[in-house]
């Protein structure tokens, strides 16, 4: 116990590293792409939803359903459940009884550190959909919590469920009542009579609230041209979607993100991120999280596309709802969803089913933030203005043809990289900031890169 107190904290080894683990980061890294690819046009809201199914078998419905039903919030919800699953593992990696104030310093330094990497993305890189500052506020938060049973981890889950689905409705209840008053306010107007001031204060609020739901396309369509302009006119606009993220919407977020990650740390617990459990159970968790699953995504994007196609239809629904129920089902389905990816990636992984490639995406899960970070510049170079200027060019199925090259770039080069450097750049830099000294970065061997069918053998310096 002596001898472990006064061991200096460091990076996990090459020879500690959970091989499974990476691999589901990096297929979790590699998946996310697939919605954050949306930076690249307008594609949603009522107008898009009417293009797409007046032509149901062409390339755009067809991808949108596949897109929607496989993987739209279920990578983003697998990567949060990764992330607290990282952070389980760090802690327990760290966890010294001796020295519990070392614990805290050197996790919220790690956090602090991530945050910025955040800002970078999103005021720098201009990246608007970043996921790196909710995470690490998030991330403060679920520290607090993390020596709870893994049981009441996930007891604990729908309570943070139940929070955002209350903020949600809390929200939607305001616009809806101040929509109501407009409604009845206006036919007041429309028969000669006088309204009071807080009925014209609705009339003014219901205008701004609907001027922001941009029917007419007028503000998506200033926003397209400044995108397709230079660094400071795409600045003007993703600054102010970023912030939005950041401040406004950031109660969203965690309550989304939080309950995802406190199941990850269980899961990680549990075993069943680290490939301990039977195959049979990870069978029945893969047949139990699709059969429950897929029919509610199903019916997620069904809602989407036939209800919620025409302004009409989007007021009738908010003028006879009172309450949204969307967030308990889309939080459902994702989670069964996951948890049925993530068993047929271990049993492929078990079963050495394409090992070759399972073990090319280890190498990208270990380079997770550097691999996340270069598609920010990869996509933001090659949609908006001051680059490529491809934005709102491109067919919905076509962005995916975008996706393609930049996997198959991440999945060559990670394993290459990983040769010859302990870390990936950002890794490398996140660790020795959060430590605050120097990392060794280079091999004094180079690593072996893995041949097809063969495991991916990295030589760990001493």
């Amino acid at each position: 116990m002596e001898t472990h107190a006064k061991q200096n904290p460091a990076p996990v080894k090459d020879k500690d590293r959970i091989r499974v683990l990476d691999a589901i980061r990096g297929i979790a890294l590699l998946g996310i792409l697939l919605m954050n690819i949306y930076i690249g046009g307008n594609y949603g809201g009522v107008e898009y939803n009417q293009t797409l199914i007046a032509n149901t078998t062409g390339p755009n419905f067809i991808t949108t359903v596949i897109i929607s039903i496989f993987f739209e919030g279920k990578m983003r919800a697998l990567f949060c459940m990764l992330f607290g699953a990282g952070l389980m593992l760090y802690i327990l990696q760290k966890k010294n009884p001796e020295n519990p104030k070392g614990l805290w310093k050197l996790y919220y330094s790690r956090m602090f550190w991530l945050l910025i990497f955040g800002l970078f993305n999103a005021y720098i890189l201009l990246f608007y959909y970043d996921i790196l500052y909710s995470y690490a506020v998030a991330g403060m938060i679920v520290f607090l919590m993390r020596y709870l049973k893994p049981g009441m981890k996930t007891l604990i889950l729908p309570i943070f469920i139940l929070i955002g689905l209350i903020t949600d409705n809390v929200m939607y209840r305001s616009d809806r009542e101040t929509r109501l008053t407009y409604l009845e306010a206006t036919a007041l107007q429309e028969k000669g009579e006088e309204i009071t001031p807080e009925q014209t204060e609705a009339i003014e609020a219901w205008e701004e609230i609907y001027a922001d739901m941009d029917f007419s396309g007028e503000k998506r369509d200033e926003n397209t041209e400044k995108l397709k302009s230079g660094y400071l006119d795409v600045a003007s606009v993703t600054y102010e979607r970023s912030f939005e993220g950041q401040t406004k919407y950031l109660l969203f977020l965690l309550t989304d993100q939080i309950p995802l990650m406190l199941l990850g740390m269980a899961l990680l617990q549990w075993g069943f991120f680290t490939g301990r459990w039977k195959k049979k159970w990870y069978l029945y968790t893969l047949v139990i999280g699709y059969l429950v699953g897929f029919p509610i995504a199903i019916n997620n994007i069904y809602t989407d596309l036939y209800i919620f196609n025409s302004e009409e239809a989007f007021m009738n629904f908010i003028d006879n709802n009172p309450f949204i129920w969307f967030e308990l089902n889309y939080q459902v389905q994702r989670i069964f969803l996951v948890m049925g990816h993530v068993s047929l990636i271990v049993l492929l992984h078990k079963a050495n089913v394409f090992s070759w490639l399972l073990r090319r995406l280890e190498a990208v899960g270990q380079m997770a933030l550097t691999n996340y970070l270069m598609q920010s510049v990869l996509v933001t170079f090659f949609f908006f203005g001051y680059g490529l200027n491809y934005f709102d060019e491109l067919e919905f199925y076509q962005l995916y043809y975008v996706v393609g090259v930049i996997w198959i770039l991440q999945i060559a080069y990670s394993p290459i990289w990983l040769r010859y450097y302990r870390f990936g750049p950002c890794e490398w830099l996140w660790r020795s900031l959060t430590y605050w000294r120097k990392m060794p970065f280079k091999r004094s061997t180079p690593g072996i890169v893995a041949m097809p069918g063969q495991p991916l053998q990295v030589k760990s310096d001493k």
